[in-house]
């Protein structure tokens, strides 16, 4: 994960408030996983289920963002929601991040148990699973963890969409980040 994702999620963990009855990975499956993480339908499941845009918060200008919470919870939500598209990798990808009370091991092992295998490690320490979905279910992709954008298009075009979930620690709570890359992405001109 790189410099436009790192600010987009610094900006999560900032926004939410003390962990307490959050329920992030249920959160992640509903708003991120179910609806394959495409940013217009985060924003009606997350709008459903009654978040709104975060008052006040500071979502760079020059990325398409949108950080959402739980009014319920108060004000900073107990959770956040970040939804919309960062460059990744040099690849414009749509992105779906829940921040919120969770603990690290909490998220590894609830993605497991949900993606049915273990995650391969970053460079960076990061638990990140690689994975296409195909009517047999989910096929892991771990070979593809730390390589670069052009790499991940490639992949994209020979095994198909192509889906990434990262658990980390920010400065703030724990996050779990979905991203995707499809089989027609490019690499940004700017990279």
């Amino acid at each position: 994960m790189r410099v436009g994702l790192l600010l987009a999620l610094a900006l999560v963990a900032a926004s939410v408030a003390a962990p307490a009855t959050a329920q992030t990975f249920e959160n992640f499956k509903r708003f991120c996983l179910e609806t394959g993480g495409e940013p217009e339908q985060v924003l009606a499941a997350a709008e459903a289920a009654g978040w709104d845009v975060y008052p006040g918060a500071l979502v760079p200008t020059n990325l398409d963002l949108r950080l959402l919470g739980d009014p319920a919870t108060g004000a900073p939500p107990v959770e956040s929601l970040l939804t919309g598209f960062v460059p990744e990798q040099g690849i414009l990808a749509p992105v779906c991040t829940v921040a919120g009370g969770a603990t690290l091991e909490d998220l590894r092992d609830r993605m497991s148990a949900w993606t049915g295998f273990e995650p391969g490690r970053t460079a960076r320490g990061n638990s990140t699973w690689i994975y296409s979905a195909g009517a047999e279910g989910l096929a892991p992709h771990l070979d593809l963890v730390d390589v670069s954008g052009t790499e991940l298009i490639a992949a994209a075009r020979s095994r198909g969409r192509l889906y990434a979930v990262q658990v980390r620690q920010g400065a703030g709570p724990p996050m779990i980040v979905h991203f995707s890359v499809n089989p027609d992405a490019t690499i940004s001109p700017t990279h």
